[in-house]
């Protein structure tokens, strides 16, 4: 994808010269935590019981509905006391993917 030659970063530059490139931060913050998880004990533990509490959580309907519920009221609060913001793109529920290798 962004090889200066062939890759789809050279084929945009050839179009539109002055573009630049910037690499997905959230790609760099995965391959920091990667990076980070081979070299310190404590990072993995932890970064694999963030994983597991996932896991069951996920697993279970009964603790995803009552996380939810949970979530929904301090979301609410938060709210209602300008600790939040709304807008587009904000307080969405997203899925926390485990640290892994990428290439």
């Amino acid at each position: 994808m962004r090889g200066h030659i062939n890759g789809v970063r050279a084929l945009i530059i050839q179009d539109c010269p002055s573009t630049h490139y910037i690499h997905c931060f959230a790609h760099k913050l995965q391959l920091t935590l990667v990076a980070v998880k081979h070299h310190h004990d404590d990072i993995k533990w932890f970064l694999g019981w963030v994983g597991v509490t996932l896991n069951v959580i996920g697993g279970s309907y009964r603790c995803k509905d009552e996380f939810r519920e949970k979530q929904t009221e301090a979301v609410k609060e938060a709210l209602r006391l300008g600790e939040l913001q709304t807008g587009w793109g904000l307080n969405q529920e997203l899925r926390f993917g485990r640290p892994r290798d990428t290439r």
